[in-house]
């Protein structure tokens, strides 16, 4: 990619987050700006120590990270079984030495679109608690950014195929916080777990990330081989689902989508879980979002072992 991106992150950094950051970081065309962490694969907290250690394994340690509210359910959603107590594979790793701003995650995407309306844009690939919380305390906040890319929901319409694999945690994590940002009028590009799914690594992308000797590529291979054991009985190989590197690299560059429709959105309950569907028809009071449903996966994956394995010639950093 040529062209100049800006971001603001919003992660529940476990694993596939960590690769996404990671991918981001080595792309010479992208600066992260600043990083806000949610709850959802892990707790808020755990999930901004994560992206603190990413971070400084780059040598971006100059990107602030703002920390964001804990879960609003009673009994929270946590993803310990696919990443990890503490999202990163229960390794152990030593704690950061940077530590998160006094401001929250929130205050801080209605803080950075005033401060820089239409520069940057806003990749967010886990429960959206924090971009519902700025759209509470300034409607026009999420407006402010260049464009903003969620990954989760589901792109199939009700009943044209069953979607009883396809399990939609950042909805799940708060069903509130979905229907607050969908309900709105808020411009947002949905990349839809059932695409995600798609984005399975091969035996010789395991081998090329194994094998290399970059930082990111090292960090990578500490995390992935947990996250591996977790998606061999589902996907029948050890391997991986690359759900938020391919949400991040539609986001940076989208090109890679090869097929975008624009839907409106509901939350529905199938089978005692909570999932989005994009309807065929408008949906009273749900304005349409842009879903990319079909994207260049061979591509992507290529594109993301690439970044893993090439070398970092100046810090990505804000």
């Amino acid at each position: 990619m040529t062209e100049q991106r800006q971001l603001v992150l919003d992660v529940d950094v476990g694993i596939d987050d960590a690769l996404m950051m990671l991918m981001l970081l080595s792309e010479p065309a992208v600066e992260i700006v600043a990083v806000g962490s949610t709850h959802g694969n892990c707790t808020a907290a755990d999930a901004a120590n994560n992206a603190l250690r990413v971070l400084e394994t780059m040598g971006a340690t100059s990107v602030p990270v703002a920390l964001g509210p804990e879960s609003p359910l009673a009994r929270p959603h946590r993803a310990s079984h696919v990443h990890g107590e503490d999202g990163l594979a229960d390794l152990g790793l030593p704690q950061p030495n940077a530590q998160v701003t006094g401001e929250s995650a929130p205050d801080q995407l209605v803080r950075l679109g005033r401060e820089r309306p239409g520069e940057l844009d806003l990749i967010a690939v886990g429960p959206l608690s924090n971009l519902a919380a700025a759209l509470a305390r300034d409607p026009e906040s999420l407006h402010r950014f260049r464009s903003v890319s969620w990954l989760g929901g589901v792109s199939l319409t009700p009943g044209s195929e069953p979607i009883i694999d396809y399990y939609d945690a950042n909805t799940l994590a708060d069903p509130e916080a979905a229907r607050a940002v969908f309900s709105s009028d808020v411009p947002i590009s949905v990349i839809p777990i059932d695409l995600s799914y798609r984005a399975v690594l091969s035996d010789a992308h395991l081998d090329a990330i194994r094998t290399a000797e970059t930082p990111q590529a090292r960090f990578a291979w500490q995390i992935l081989p947990f996250y591996c054991d977790f998606h061999k009985p589902l996907l029948g190989r050890w391997t991986a689902c690359m759900h938020d590197p391919i949400a991040g690299a539609i986001a940076i560059d989208p090109s890679f989508g090869t097929h975008v429709v624009e839907r409106s959105v509901v939350l529905e309950p199938y089978k005692n879980r909570w999932h989005e569907h994009g309807q065929a028809a408008p949906v009273d009071g749900y304005p349409p979002k842009r879903f990319v449903d079909d994207a260049d996966v061979e591509r992507f994956l290529a594109y993301f072992v690439e970044r893993l394995l090439s070398p970092v010639d100046r810090v990505s950093a804000g």
